[in-house]
C-alpha cells in the first residue's frame, strides 16, 4: 500500500477524543503514513484536505459535510460512537466511504437508508500508555467520565398540575414571571414539564441492561408532552405581538420597570422558536438523561456498600449524586492508569450496552478490576463479544444483583487481582490501537 495522508477530526475537541486519534495517528504512523489530527468544525477542518492534500479523512461521529466541496478523491471514513435523533439518519457518505460503528448501526440508533459503502463495527484500543502497575489500593470503587449538566426538574410554585394548560395561562405565567424577574422566555422555567419527561424517559429506559433506544423514548415522549409546547409556542407569539404593538407603559403596569428592558430585549428576537427548542430538549431526553439517570443508580447503589467513592470527570462536581465523591479531572493517561490500577473495583457503564470502549478497555490494560453491568443482547461491541465473564471483567444484571456482586469481590482480593492481570494480557493481544489502525488499512483496501 502506497503512503497515503490521514485527517483524523474528533466528536468535540476535548481531551478523549483528541487523545483517541492521536494514539491510532501514531499506529498509523507506524505503518508508514501521515496523519493530521484537526480541530472538530466543519470551518476547521474541510479547508485542510485540500490544502493539505488528504487521502483519507476519519472523522468521529460525522459524516461527508454536505455545504463543502471537496477534493473528489479524498476518501471518508465516519466513525460513529454516539447518535443523536437529529442526526440518526444523516449519514452522507460516497460509494467508496466506509462507515465505522461501535457495535452495529441499529444498536446506536442509527437508521441507515440503501447503502453501497462498506458499514462494520469498529472499537477502540489502547497502547503502552494505558499499561499500569498496582502500588496501593485507594479506594473501593472508582468512575471515570464526564456528564453533561442536568436540567432542573423541581416543579416551580407558579405550575399547575396539568401539562395541557390553556394559551391564557401560559401567557399570564410567563408575564407573572417577568414581574418576579424570573426566566421566562424560554422553557427552562417551567420545571414541571423537564420533570415529567424525565419521567417518561425513566419509565422507558431500562437502566443497566445496555438497551437504550433513542427512537422509543423519543415515540412516548411524543405522545405525553406536546400540549403543553402548543400553547406555550402561540402564548410566545401573542407576547411577541404584545411587545411591538401595545403601548409601553401598559406592559410596565404589568411587569413592572425591572423587567421591562429584559422582556423588549426578547422581543426584539424572532417568533416561534419552540419548534427547534422542543426538538433539542427531544435529544436531550432521549440520549443525554439516560446516560445521567444510569450513572445516579450505579453511584448511589454502590454508596450503599461502601462510601469510598472516587469519582473524576468533567461536571461531575454539579451532580448532586457525585459531587461529594468528586475528586476532579484526569488530563492525562498515564494518571488515569494509575486510578484503574489502584481502585479495588473500576465501575463501568454503557447505556446502547457498547462496552468495547475507552474507558473499559484502558481499565483492563492497566490491570484494573472491571465491573460492569450485562447486555440484554449479545451483540457486537458488547463485552460478552469479546471478553469472558469471569475470566476478564465481572459483570452483573441490573441493580438487584449490583450490590452483592459489589460487595462479594470488595472481600476477594485474591479474584480481583487474578481478573485484573487475565485482562490485561488479553487486552494487549487483541485491542491495541496497532490492531484498529492494522484494520483500518485492511478496510481501505478492500473497499
Amino acid at each position: 500500500m502506497k503512503a497515503m495522508k490521514f485527517l483524523l477530526v474528533p466528536s468535540v475537541d476535548n481531551p478523549y477524543d483528541i487523545r483517541m486519534l492521536r494514539s491510532l495517528g501514531e499506529e498509523l504512523k507506524g505503518f508508514g503514513h501521515e496523519c493530521i489530527v484537526a480541530r472538530s468544525s466543519e470551518h476547521a477542518y474541510v479547508p485542510l484536505i485540500d490544502e493539505a492534500k488528504i487521502d483519507v479523512v476519519l472523522a468521529v461521529n460525522k459524516s461527508r459535510p454536505k455545504d463543502y466541496k471537496t477534493r473528489h478523491h479524498a476518501r471518508y471514513v465516519s466513525w460513529y460512537q454516539d447518535v443523536f435523533l437529529d442526526t440518526s439518519g444523516k449519514v452522507n457518505l460516497h460509494d467508496d466511504d466506509i462507515l465505522y460503528t461501535l457495535g452495529t448501526p441499529k444498536q446506536l440508533g442509527l437508521r441507515l437508508e440503501t447503502q453501497k459503502y462498506m458499514a462494520k463495527p469498529f472499537y477502540t484500543g489502547v497502547n503502552e500508555t494505558n499499561r499500569a502497575s498496582k502500588s496501593s489500593e485507594v479506594c473501593d470503587f472508582s468512575l471515570c467520565g464526564g456528564l453533561p449538566l442536568d436540567f432542573p426538574s423541581q416543579p416551580s410554585r407558579f405550575c399547575s398540575s396539568r401539562l395541557s394548560r390553556s394559551v391564557l395561562f401560559v401567557l399570564f405565567q410567563k408575564l407573572l414571571l417577568a414581574a418576579k424577574k424570573r426566566n421566562c422566555f424560554g422553557l427552562n422555567y417551567n420545571q414541571e414539564v423537564i420533570k415529567r419527561m424525565k419521567t417518561i424517559t425513566e419509565q422507558v429506559y431500562k437502566p443497566l441492561e445496555g438497551s437504550l433506544d433513542i427512537h422509543e423514548i423519543e415515540k412516548a415522549l411524543r405522545a405525553e408532552v406536546p400540549p403543553f409546547f402548543k400553547n406555550a409556542r402561540m402564548a410566545d407569539d401573542i407576547l411577541w405581538l404584545m411587545i411591538r404593538f401595545a403601548p409601553k407603559r401598559y406592559v410596565q403596569a404589568v411587569v413592572g420597570d425591572e423587567s421591562l428592558e429584559k422582556l423588549y430585549g426578547y422581543g426584539s428576537a424572532s417568533p416561534n422558536k419552540f419548534d427547534v427548542y422542543f426538538s433539542g430538549l427531544l435529544n436531550w431526553m432521549s440520549q443525554t438523561y439516560p446516560r445521567i439517570y444510569e450513572r445516579r443508580l450505579l453511584i448511589e447503589t454502590v454508596a450503599k456498600v461502601s462510601d469510598s467513592i472516587h469519582v473524576y470527570g468533567n461536571c461531575m462536581d454539579r451532580h448532586g449524586f457525585s459531587s461529594k465523591y468528586y475528586k476532579g479531572i484526569l488530563h492525562s493517561e498515564e494518571s488515569l492508569a494509575d486510578v484503574y490500577a489502584n481502585s479495588r473495583v473500576n465501575l463501568g457503564n454503557n447505556t446502547h450496552g457498547l462496552g468495547l470502549h475507552s474507558r473499559n478497555l484502558a481499565v483492563m490494560a492497566a490491570g484494573g478490576f472491571l465491573l460492569h453491568h450485562r447486555s440484554r443482547e449479545k451483540v457486537p461491541g458488547s463485552l460478552e463479544s469479546e471478553f469472558e465473564e469471569g475470566v476478564h471483567y465481572v459483570g452483573y444484571s441490573g441493580l438487584d444483583q449490583l450490590k452483592d456482586v459489589a460487595r462479594a469481590y470488595l472481600d476477594d482480593r485474591a479474584q480481583r487481582l487474578r481478573i485484573g492481570i487475565e485482562a490485561q494480557k488479553y487486552v494487549f493481544q487483541k485491542h491495541s490501537w496497532k490492531h484498529r489502525a492494522s484494520e483500518l488499512l485492511g478496510d481501505l483496501c478492500l473497499n
